[in-house]
C-alpha cells in the first residue's frame, strides 16, 4: 500500500466484496460497540480480513516516525 500511488481499482473492488460478503447485522456490531465500550476499548474491528491493510498503514506510519526522527537529529532539533 503506498499512498503516493492511486488505489487499485481491483484492490478496492476485492475489499469490497469481501466487506458485502462479511456483512454483520446490525444487532451483532450493536453488541460489539456496548462489548467495547463496557471494557474501555479504543477500536472495534468488525471485518477482521482488514488486518493486512490496517498493518499495511501501520508500517508506514511507524517508518514516518523514523524518518522524522532522523530529520530532527540531523537539524539539531
Amino acid at each position: 500500500m503506498n499512498l503516493d500511488e492511486p488505489p487499485d481499482p481491483e484492490i478496492d473492488a476485492a475489499a469490497q466484496e469481501a466487506m458485502l460478503a462479511g456483512m454483520l447485522e446490525p444487532e451483532v456490531v450493536g453488541d460489539m460497540v456496548l462489548h467495547a465500550v463496557r471494557a474501555n476499548e479504543a477500536f472495534i474491528f468488525t471485518h477482521p480480513d482488514f488486518e493486512p491493510f490496517v498493518g499495511a498503514r501501520h508500517a508506514e506510519m511507524v517508518a514516518s516516525f523514523e524518518r522524522w526522527q532522523a530529520y530532527r537529529e540531523k537539524h539539531g532539533i
